[in-house]
């Protein structure tokens, strides 16, 4: 890539510039901007970009002198000047000092402005084929090194080499790292989704310009919504707090972004560089449980996540499927509550290693996530089968969920999704007199688990015919009854046998079997296993 430094007095005029080509698509970076000859000059020593897009007439130092100035000490820059029709006269003088093009502001467009860029770049390969690093500048060149190193692929001496050609007050021997993690679906943002590359681009200035303030090093995008400064610290110097919290208030400012900033707690040489930046990364990825707004050091990070805080993030299943497939909103009230619990586990604890039970951790990210998708896919099966499959919902849940950011906005989901449910479930249990009726049932065969039952005693019990209950059952659930019920018998049955607290003959009474052969022979036709080689199997 090659790097290109925007002076102009204008900030509407810098930006515009900025936004009117996805840049680093076409094959550029922009390195910087400045709002004046002066500026211009000192970032072009700094960065040593490669083209550099001018105004003429600024303050302090016009456009003119820089370009005098920087062609002096560096050969082979080229400069693309800014003008309006008014001033020609300096358009020729402008030549003379070795301007490579030149573009009138009122009639500038993305594809004119970006032809003359591509022409010089076409020059400079031109010119020296051979040397594949006069591609780009070192700040770019120093970028895709650092993504190399982040992905794995160590690379020392290129890395130190290119540090000093891009400022000599970035020391190897002396580096950390900040991560800025922004939310590219910010309320309120004017952006649409089309426009995040634009909008990503834009943030990754405002960055630049506000690190450089503080410290020699270089920012770079390294994902998406995750911008990276590598950087040299002052010695005893605590100013990163700071720079993160006015990075955090100039992208609400300027872009209405919501963003954190990760710091690493380590210190090191380009040895270390890898293990630094993903120690700012990972500081980064406690917005999950945090939300965004605030400045994060890894070392304040614990190492204890578990699931659930040690729970088990199974055991809100069954309940739940039992709530919704007996009808039962107060069931599913309930079911919904445990899993709310789950995700809003404790907080985090340090675990002293001389705890024999730790203390309760808290749900990672991913799990979070595997329990709402789990409560999806559990939801969908079922109330699919009570609406006669059509359609509940008129949205992807699926992305729905995967585009949320926090923890605290999947707890706001579930919420919501709660309501859904239960009016999805009682609209459709009050319209339906079929679903009432197989919803009826299947509370009867839960209730009398532990009992003979038979379709004419349920029939009964419901005041319909056996006939019309077994027809509607099976047109309702693609199940026989007598083959529900015993799906629903040996299950419990299950569970009690592995509690090891029963005999497999008081098991065998506790489902409603009085003959425990029967019971056996049932067992063994359902799970293809006799209890006893169930037990052994599973214990």
């Amino acid at each position: 890539m090659l790097g290109i430094l925007i002076v102009d007095d204008d900030a509407v005029v810098r930006m515009n510039l900025k936004s009117i080509i996805e840049w680093e698509k076409e094959g550029f970076i922009i390195t910087g901007e400045a709002e004046n000859g002066k500026k211009g000059l000192e970032l072009i020593r700094l960065d040593k970009p490669d083209i550099v897009i001018t105004d003429v007439k600024m303050p302090i130092i016009d456009g003119l002198e820089m370009i005098r100035n920087a062609r002096a000490e560096l050969a082979g820059l080229r400069f693309i000047v800014l003008s309006s029709y008014d001033e020609f006269g300096l358009l020729k003088t402008a030549v003379t000092n070795g301007v490579t093009d030149y573009l009138l502001k009122l009639e500038l467009t993305s594809e004119v402005l970006l032809s003359t860029p591509e022409n010089i770049k076409k020059s400079i390969l031109y010119e020296d084929n051979t040397a594949r690093n006069l591609e780009i500048s070192p700040y770019s060149k120093l970028a895709q090194i650092l993504r190399r190193v982040l992905a794995g692929h160590y690379a020392e001496e290129e890395l130190e080499h290119t540090l000093k050609m891009v400022n000599q007050d970035i020391k190897a021997e002396r580096l950390s790292c900040i991560a800025v993690r922004f939310s590219l679906f910010g309320k309120g943002t004017s952006f649409g989704a089309e426009d995040w590359r634009t909008l990503e681009i834009a943030v990754h200035s405002v960055i630049h310009d506000i690190t450089k303030q503080f410290y020699p090093g270089i920012s770079f995008l390294e994902d998406t919504g995750v911008c990276l400064f590598v950087y040299t610290p002052a010695e005893g110097c605590g100013r990163v707090r700071e720079m993160g919290g006015i990075i955090i208030t100039m992208l609400k400012q300027y872009f209405n972004l919501d963003s954190s900033v990760g710091a690493a707690s380590l210190t090191g040489g380009i040895n270390d560089i890898h293990r630094i930046m993903i120690e700012a990364i990972q500081a980064t990825e406690e917005v999950f449980f945090r939300g965004y707004g605030s400045v994060i050091y890894s070392a304040e990070i614990s190492g204890d996540e578990r699931d659930g805080g040690g729970r088990d993030l199974n055991s809100w299943a069954e309940p739940f499927q039992q709530a919704l497939e007996l009808g039962q909103p107060d069931r599913i009230k309930e079911a919904f509550e445990v899993i709310s619990g789950l995700l809003s586990a404790p907080a985090r604890v340090l675990i002293r290693k001389e705890e024999e039970k730790p203390r309760a951790g808290r749900i990672s990210r991913n799990g979070a996530f595997n329990l709402c998708f789990s409560v999806i896919n559990l939801s969908l099966s079922i109330l699919k089968d009570s609406s006669g499959g059509r359609a509940l919902f008129n949205e992807n849940l699926y992305e729905t969920v995967n585009a949320i950011e926090t923890l605290e906005g999947l707890r706001d989901w579930m919420k919501s999704f709660k309501e859904k449910v239960l009016e999805i479930f009682i609209s459709s249990g009050e319209k339906n007199y079929d679903n009432h009726i197989v919803t009826a049932a299947k509370r009867y065969i839960a209730e009398n688990c532990d009992k003979p039952i038979s379709l004419d005693m349920a029939a009964k019990s419901l005041s319909i015919s056996s006939g019309y209950l077994s027809a509607v059952f099976k047109r309702r659930t693609q199940m026989g009854f007598v083959e529900y019920i015993t799906k629903v018998k040996i299950g419990k049955a299950k569970k009690l046998l592995l509690s090891g607290q029963y005999t497999i003959f008081e098991v065998s009474y506790m489902v409603g079997y009085e003959d425990t052969g029967c019971f056996s022979k049932i067992f063994h036709k359902a799970t293809g296993l006799t209890p006893k080689e169930f037990i052994a199997r599973h214990t």
